[in-house]
């Protein structure tokens, strides 16, 4: 498996003095997955429950080779 980099831009509601405004928030997620599509369907299935509405708008693969935790 390979690492792959995902964008995600989020739509999410602020408060401003003349009102509600929505702001674009784009976020990276990096995936452990075999492909591109596979990634994707990662980022749509961890963000399934998510209250804001987003779209997945690129994945690439990463330069990373692994991470390591303790």
């Amino acid at each position: 498996m390979e690492y792959y980099e995902v964008d995600v831009v989020f739509e999410e509601e602020t408060s401003t003095k003349s009102g509600v405004k929505m702001r674009k928030i784009r976020r990276k997620y990096l995936v452990n997955a075999q492909s591109v599509t596979a990634s994707e369907a990662l980022v749509y299935e961890f963000l399934n429950e998510s209250p804001y509405s987003y779209e997945v708008v690129s994945s690439k693969k990463s330069k990373i080779i692994d991470v390591v935790s303790s």
